[in-house]
Formats: structure tokens, C-alpha cells, sequence
């Protein structure tokens, strides 16, 4: 599987990336907010976003682009002729990246590039994957010791999801992907594989 599929419409995918050179994206509470703000008024409009996680130097989000015609109507609403779509969302996560780099190294007295080269990315369409790319997600900073379970870090939509309160998450998209609570629930009761 190839870590750079075209965003095609009506797709889930894993998408991450790290820092550059093992540097922080995230230095304090603000720079992870400014990130999920910035993905709102970027991303929103292309992708419906089932789960994320910001660790301090990456992230992990799991996204299904919109449909064609809503895709189209976005492009519209840019004044922009939609010619290809996976260029067309391809160009949206690189203003996203550009408009945080820009921010974060005005902030940080920084200069070049934050983020790894290209937006990595995985299809994710096969429920089974995707449900384990959910849990890969969360226990994340389980994995890396940053907490001893998932709804310790306040860095992903865990918690939001646990307590439905979807701020960030797409509900039905979520739902989609785990039917049923109890679902979500025991698949993540299995224990991370420590790296």
C-alpha cells in the first residue's frame, strides 16, 4: 500500500506526518488548538473527520473526503474551476500545513520548513482497517508513554467521543465506522503493542 494514494472522493484515510527533523509541532496548549482551528476552517470543507490525535511532533488524523458534488460546490465557493479532485484536496492540506508553519514559526522566531515532506497518507476503506486505525490513533500516546490510557491525553477526540460531546468528530461518520458504543469501547481495551 502506497503512502501516497490520490484523495479520491467519498474516501477514508489515514492521514499523518511528523516535524521536521525531530523538532515539536506542538510547543504549548495553544499551538494544539491553532491546529484544530486551522483544520476546521481548512479541511472541513473537504473531509469529514472521524478521529485525530496531536501528539508533539505529529499527528494522526482519520478523514473521509466529501462527496464529489460537495467538493465541487467548495471550489465553487472559492471561485476556482474543480479540474481534479484529489489535486484540488491535496492543494487544501497544504494551505492547512502552510497557514500553521507560517503561524508557528512567527510565534517561535523560527525560519523553513516544519513538516515532513508531502502529506502521508493510507486508504483506510475496509471497515476492519479503519477500525483499527481508530484505536491505533488514540492509544498512540499510550504507546509512546505519554499517558497509561487514552482518555488521559486531552490531544485527541477520545474523550469527545467517550462522552459524545462532538466538537471535533464527525458523529455519523463515526458511527459508520463503530455501529454500536460498545464497539468503540472493547476495541480499545486491547492493550498497545509498546514500540
Amino acid at each position: 500500500m502506497t503512502d501516497k494514494p490520490p484523495f479520491s472522493a467519498d474516501q477514508l484515510f489515514h492521514v499523518y506526518n511528523h516535524a521536521n527533523g525531530g523538532e515539536l509541532l506542538f510547543q504549548k496548549e495553544y499551538n494544539y488548538r491553532y491546529f484544530m482551528l486551522l483544520f476546521q476552517k481548512h479541511m472541513e470543507p473537504v473531509v469529514n473527520l472521524a478521529a485525530f490525535c496531536l501528539m508533539p511532533n505529529h499527528f494522526h488524523f482519520l478523514v473521509k473526503t466529501r462527496t464529489l458534488e460537495e467538493i465541487k460546490n467548495v471550489a465553487k465557493i472559492q471561485d476556482l474551476i474543480l479540474e481534479d479532485v484529489p489535486e484540488f484536496v491535496s492543494k487544501q492540506w497544504s494551505n492547512y500545513f502552510n497557514a500553521y508553519a507560517k503561524a508557528f514559526n512567527r510565534m517561535y522566531h523560527r525560519r523553513g520548513s516544519l513538516f515532513e515532506r508531502g502529506v502521508k497518507r493510507k486508504i483506510a476503506n475496509d471497515l476492519e482497517y479503519a477500525q483499527e486505525i481508530v484505536r491505533y490513533i488514540h492509544l498512540n500516546p499510550v504507546k509512546d508513554r505519554f499517558c497509561e490510557t487514552p482518555d488521559e491525553w486531552k490531544h485527541s477526540s477520545y474523550t469527545e467521543i467517550i462522552n459524545q460531546e462532538f466538537r471535533n468528530v464527525d458523529e455519523g461518520l463515526l458511527w459508520e465506522i463503530f455501529p454500536e458504543m460498545e464497539e468503540f469501547v472493547i476495541i480499545h481495551k486491547r492493550k498497545p503493542v509498546r514500540s
